[in-house]
């Protein structure tokens, strides 16, 4: 619990925010 959700984190704001919605 951490690494995963920070790799998932960046991943996300790598590509996009486009589950988040955040632009």
């Amino acid at each position: 619990m951490g690494m995963q959700f920070l790799a998932k984190a960046i991943q996300h704001f790598q590509g996009g925010t486009d589950e988040v919605g955040m632009s």
